[in-house]
């Protein structure tokens, strides 16, 4: 297989910085965004701190070893709410690190052919963002928590397991078929570190 193009995303015009301190959203999805089919969006040794990211379809992605996508800490990074699946149920959910594909019960693939690999790692933002997320959810479902009444004594942890359900994921794959990971390292995401809804060969 011939090799793919590099976008080396601390280079022009995107500039991340590897110093998991900025915050290089913007940029990073700039980069996934202009990633052509035979291309690979590149990152170099260093720590690139992240909110949400979306991939399109015939994306590889290479994390070269000592390189890591980070997740924030704060659910701002993580809007808007996106349809989701959680415990049985679809819903409206945070937005996860990696979200590949977006989920329609109703159709059918949206999103195929992508590869992360290169030994890096993904981590997300742990215990910080998963009370974070918690919390939030406890504003956003407000209405809802409190028109249950004593009914919220059914759920396993009451108004925790409602609030707890928004929480993005590590990585979110929807409506995809074939995605390879390979030697990557997954962490510390909010809720499940790899979660896939409605997709094939993964």
């Amino acid at each position: 297989k011939k090799r793919p193009v590099k976008i080396d995303v601390t280079k022009a015009s995107y500039n991340a910085v590897g110093d998991g301190v900025t915050l290089n959203t913007e940029a990073l999805q700039r980069a996934f965004d202009d990633c052509k089919q035979g291309e690979a969006v590149y990152f170099p040794k260093g720590t690139f701190l992240t909110g949400a990211l979306n991939l399109h379809s015939n994306t590889e992605v290479i994390i070269e070893k000592n390189a890591t996508i980070k997740g924030t800490e704060y659910y701002e990074d993580y809007l808007p709410l996106i349809k989701s699946r959680s415990e049985g149920l679809n819903m409206m959910c945070f937005r996860s690190l990696i979200n590949i594909g977006e989920l329609d019960e109703n159709s059918g693939y949206n999103c195929e052919n992508i590869v992360i690999r290169g030994g890096g790692s993904v981590i997300g933002g742990g215990n910080p963002l998963r009370s974070n997320m918690i919390e939030q959810g406890y504003i956003i479902k407000k209405d809802y928590i409190e028109s249950l009444g004593d009914e919220i004594k059914d759920f396993e942890c009451g108004a925790r397991t409602i609030a707890g359900r928004l929480r993005g994921r590590l990585v979110n794959i929807s409506n995809a078929k074939n995605v390879i990971f390979s030697n990557i390292h997954f962490a510390n995401g909010p809720y499940w570190n790899i979660h896939f809804i409605y997709s094939d060969s993964v």
